[in-house]
Parts: structure tokens; C-alpha cells; sequence
């Protein structure tokens, strides 16, 4: 890969100049202007050297401009600062890699799972009644990265949506529905609107009107008893979020195996955290049934509530036993979450392996990444400072038309190549993170 020989070829030069051998950081530069790759390795020889890191920078930097095998990738290399090393990558070289790709030539590295698993991703989890923001546009997008290269690799990969339909986000909605008459909107568009403006607002109740605050409550144990009274207008309701989701997965070239809803696992994980407690995997605690992580080393979560109601840990387990139950043996189960989930994976994958170890041991991932944050702090479907992704689609669509309008083909081939670029880089730090997570997991 790019990155490889980018850093073999400085590890040469290294061995050359009889430096001292230290490991190699190819870091993004914050701007476009100081090239497609930067790399602090003078700065961090020169206190061992006793050299000017600048000067070393540049010493390493001649020694580059000799390397043939790097002059296939790299189109420039400049010393930059106090003694960064900047490269900027040859366009004609990845277009040749798209080329290769399009002729089935390309060479895909094997990954850490391997070829010939069968592996669950686990991703998108979006919440019924609410919008798909851009962070549910990142999460789809890594997690088709990494069902397509472990598929090309000769994978089976089962593609799994675990979204919650329940709960008091949905209670609020309804709620608001009631106090501004029921509507029938005609089109998709105007009942997406219709729910993002109906949930706004029985949030206002919620925050402001005790009254209203009980009453919402109320709607949503109706909801979890399936109450006929109101079971009508959620499940209603509740498939206009999943057409809309449907259309939106389409434009993205996405799709799903099998939807998983968080009200289907409500039973099966209130028997399982039952039993759990029975087998002492749980204990209780104050009323409740709780996971004691003091012993492993992980936080104490509730999985039944004092009032009797399993909680997402509790369901998890539910989610678990259909999982690994409907598809045969699974070799992997990777889900797809932000970071705000690590201590509830940690604890709910240790639960589970007590339960069944034959079943669930090092066999589920928790896949994390980076948070989507605005300039302006997070996003808020209650305060309505939603970015949808539908929105950040067009915006892209919009721009590329107006970039490729009455461009030369060399600078449309060059937008192509600077994509693959980045895919290049995403495939290696998938694999490295992988790696990293399950090294870290097993030592749980």
C-alpha cells in the first residue's frame, strides 16, 4: 500500500545516513497546501543525532528524490516548518490503481479475519421517528467499506440493522401528534417532517408541562403493552421511518439481511437477564438487577430496572440469542457504534460470554469511531440542530456538478484519484484498528 512504501523508503534512507532506527508517522497535514502526507521523522532523529532538524530534513529529503520506486507514487517532497517532510502523491498513479480496480487486477490485502468466515456487521441503528442525520451517513459508509473488502476477500458477511422503535423519543412524538390534531401527510417528505416537527414539540411538553410529562410516560408503557388503543398510530407511524430509511439506504447502495427492532428483544431479554440472575451472571442491587464489572475490572450496569423493565444492556441480550441464533455459527459479530457505547459493549459481551462462552467468546467486536461534531456542539433532533444526510448528499451533489462543469478530463481524473486515495488510507487503518481493538478486548 501507498503508506508502506512511503515508509520503507524513508527507513532506507535512514539506514544510509547511519541514523538511528525509530518508528515512522505518516500523518494528514491540516491543509491541502502542504501536501497529501506529512512526516515528522527529522524533528524526532535530530535530539538523538544532535543534528538541525531542519537540515536533517533536508539531507533525508535528497536521498528520496534518488528512489525510482518512490518516484512511481510521488510527485513531490518538500521540506516544510521547522522540518517536516511534506509529500504530494502522483494523480497518474492512483487513476492506474482504479484501472487496475476496474480490470479485477487490483491486489486487496487479506485483513486480519482473513477469507472463508462468516461475519455479522451490525450498523446504521437508527431510531424510528427521528431523521438519518450525517452521523448515520458515517456509520453507513465505514461499515460498507468493511462488508465490501472482507465480501471481495472471499467473506460471507450478513448485514444486520438494530434500531430502537420503543422507547420515550416515541412516546414524545405521539404525544405532540395528539396536542396538534392528527394528520395524514400525503408524501414521504411531508410525514418525515411531520414526526421531526410532532417530536419537537412533545419534547416542549415534556421539559415544560408536568402534566404532559405524565401523560407521556403513560403513552409509552402503552406502547411496550401493545395497547390496541395505540398500537394503531405507532405502528403507522413507525413504517414511515422505515420507507423513508429504505429510500435513503438505496441512494447509498446499502441493504440489509435482516432488521433487528428493539421491541422484539423486550421479552426474550427480560427472560435471559431473569435467568442470568438465576445462574449469578446478574445480581441484585437495591432493587434492581445489575452486571457487578468491579469483579473483571468493567462498571456495574442494570440490566432489569427496579420496576421490573429490561434495559438496552437487558435487551442486548435478547439481540444476541436471535443473532447468533438464525444464521448458524457466526465467526465474527461486529457492530458498528460510536465511542459512547464502549462501556455498555464491554460489559454486555462479557455478560454474554458467562452465559454461553462456547457461543459468544472473542467472537463479537465493538467497531468504534469518531463522534460527528458541529461547529456549534452536538447535534439535537430535541432542539432541532439536525444535519440530515440527505441534506449533506445534495450539498456534495452540488458541488461536484459545479467542480466537473466545463472542467478538463485531467482534473475530473484527478478528483476520482484523490477519492481512491482515500479508500487506499481507509483500508489500511481498518485493519490496524481491528487488530488494535481485539488486542485490547481479549485483555478484558
Amino acid at each position: 500500500m501507498i503508506t508502506d512504501t512511503i515508509k520503507e523508503q524513508i527507513q532506507q534512507v535512514i539506514k544510509r545516513l547511519k541514523l538511528p532506527e525509530v518508528d515512522i508517522n505518516l500523518e494528514h497535514p491540516g491543509e491541502e497546501s502542504h501536501g497529501d502526507y506529512s512526516c515528522n521523522i527529522a524533528m524526532v532523529l535530530a535530539a538523538k543525532a544532535e543534528k538541525n532538524p531542519r537540515e536533517l530534513a533536508t539531507a533525508i529529503v535528497t536521498e528520496l528524490e534518488k528512489d525510482k520506486e518512490l518516484k512511481k507514487i510521488v510527485n513531490k517532497i518538500e521540506v516544510a516548518g521547522p522540518g517536516f517532510i511534506n509529500f504530494w502523491l502522483m494523480s497518474d498513479y492512483l487513476i492506474s490503481e482504479l484501472e487496475l480496480i476496474n480490470t479485477d487486477k487490483q491486489t486487496i490485502p487479506s485483513f486480519h479475519l482473513g477469507p472463508e468466515h462468516k461475519i455479522m456487521i451490525e450498523f446504521a441503528h437508527p431510531n424510528t421517528h427521528k431523521l438519518l442525520h450525517i452521523g448515520h451517513l458515517r456509520n453507513i459508509s465505514l461499515a460498507e467499506s468493511i462488508i465490501r473488502m472482507l465480501e471481495t476477500i472471499g467473506n460471507k458477511v450478513i448485514r444486520a440493522n438494530y434500531q430502537g422503535d420503543v422507547g420515550m423519543h416515541i412516546a414524545k412524538c405521539i404525544y405532540g401528534m395528539m396536542q396538534t390534531g392528527e394528520k395524514t401527510p400525503k408524501t414521504l417528505d411531508e410525514k418525515i417532517k411531520y414526526l421531526g416537527k410532532s417530536y419537537q414539540e412533545g419534547n416542549s411538553y415534556y421539559e415544560n408541562n408536568d402534566e404532559a410529562k405524565q401523560k407521556i410516560h403513560v403513552i409509552n408503557k402503552k406502547i411496550y403493552n401493545r395497547d390496541p388503543k395505540i398500537l394503531k398510530l405507532w405502528k403507522k407511524t413507525r413504517q414511515w421511518s422505515l420507507d423513508y430509511y429504505d429510500e435513503f439506504y438505496k441512494r447509498v447502495y446499502s441493504h440489509f439481511d435482516r432488521l433487528y427492532f428493539e421491541s422484539e428483544v423486550y421479552d426474550s431479554g427480560l427472560k435471559m437477564s431473569k435467568q442470568a440472575l438465576k445462574d449469578g451472571i446478574l445480581e441484585e442491587s437495591k432493587g434492581a438487577v445489575v452486571f457487578n464489572g468491579d469483579k473483571y475490572g468493567l462498571h456495574t450496569r442494570v440490566f432489569i430496572t427496579s420496576e421490573g423493565n429490561p434495559t438496552y444492556e437487558g435487551k442486548e441480550l435478547g439481540l444476541a440469542e436471535l443473532e447468533f441464533s438464525e444464521h448458524g455459527e457466526i465467526d465474527k459479530c461486529i457492530h458498528i457504534v460510536g465511542p459512547e457505547q464502549a462501556s455498555f459493549f464491554q460489559v454486555t459481551f462479557k455478560a454474554e460470554e458467562l452465559i454461553n462462552s462456547v457461543k459468544y467468546q472473542n467472537k463479537q467486536l465493538h467497531y468504534i469511531y469518531g463522534f460527528v461534531q458541529l461547529a456549534k456542539g452536538k447535534m439535537s433532533s430535541r432542539k432541532g440542530t439536525v444535519i440530515t444526510a440527505q441534506w449533506l448528499l445534495d450539498e456534495v451533489k452540488n458541488k461536484m456538478r459545479t467542480l466537473t462543469q466545463g472542467q478538463k478530463s485531467d482534473k475530473v481524473l484527478s478528483l476520482m484519484a484523490n477519492t481512491f486515495k482515500a479508500l487506499c488510507e481507509y483500508a489500511e487503518w481498518s485493519e490496524a484498528k481491528i487488530k488494535k481493538q481485539e488486542k485490547q478486548e481479549a485483555t478484558v
